[in-house]
């Protein structure tokens, strides 16, 4: 459970009233053999566009040895994480439709080279958003999870942000939780839901820090946009820079 104990502490200290509970033991939280996860938890979250965070395990087929010989365990490989967002949204199911679409370059090593969203008005919105797009390169970017998906069910009155293998997570880094709250925004604007209240957390109340000064630019090699010489993503269309 260390990994959904220090997200729910990651949470906390970014300013976010974060309460976490382990999965119940029994049939429905056993090992699901198509794909070998299974449930961790759940965190609650208070005052936020974010109802709840769900937590699942990826295990994988390890070899221990002990005193008895060598036996076969499972092992925890990665966490798939879900932002739950509560509320009536009967009838948006196509209007929320968003695939965060990944293209890596390199086999041994890959690398991140674009990402764009598609589907439908959700993905428009996403695309552009520069902050969610900042954020995407700064976390996703750095191969942080395989991909993300908008998943929406209607008669469950809910709303997924769904997280493939987020390695940030998995090792106990802050997920970029700034991220997940703006697509929440979109989502609730979308379907015509007001936004709950909320406190402030340090990222808003912190004084802004001054632009680093200097004149020299470049052009991106694949748009042309203009850019710092030391950026490392076009902040046009988000092609990194080699």
């Amino acid at each position: 459970m260390a990994a959904l104990e220090k997200l729910c502490e990651n949470l906390n200290e970014l300013g976010i009233s974060a309460t976490f509970q382990t999965a119940k033991s029994g049939f429905l939280e056993a090992l699901n053999p198509f794909d070998n996860t299974r449930s961790m938890g759940k965190i609650v979250l208070q005052n936020r566009n974010i109802d709840s965070i769900d937590v699942e395990g990826i295990y994988e087929n390890a070899s221990q040895s002990g005193p008895a010989g060598t036996r076969n365990v499972l092992r925890l490989a990665g966490v798939n994480v879900d932002y739950i967002l509560k509320g009536n949204f009967q009838g948006k199911k196509d209007v929320l439709n968003a695939r965060l679409n990944i293209k890596r370059k390199g086999f041994l090593h890959p690398k991140v080279v674009e990402m764009y969203w598609g589907g439908t008005a959700l993905a428009w919105e996403l695309n552009n958003d520069k902050e969610v797009i900042d954020l995407l390169w700064q976390s996703i970017g750095q191969l942080s999870a395989r991909d993300v998906e908008v998943k929406t069910d209607e008669n469950a009155g809910e709303v997924k942000i769904h997280v493939s293998d987020d390695r940030q997570v998995f090792q106990g880094l802050p997920p970029p939780f700034r991220m997940y709250e703006k697509i929440a925004e979109h989502i609730y604007t979308l379907a015509g839901i007001s936004q709950p209240a909320q406190t402030s957390p340090p990222w808003q109340s912190a004084a802004p820090q001054p632009a680093a000064q200097t004149t020299k630019v470049k052009y991106c090699f694949k748009c042309g946009s203009k850019m710092l010489q030391d950026a490392l993503f076009c902040p046009n269309c988000g092609t990194r820079q080699n």
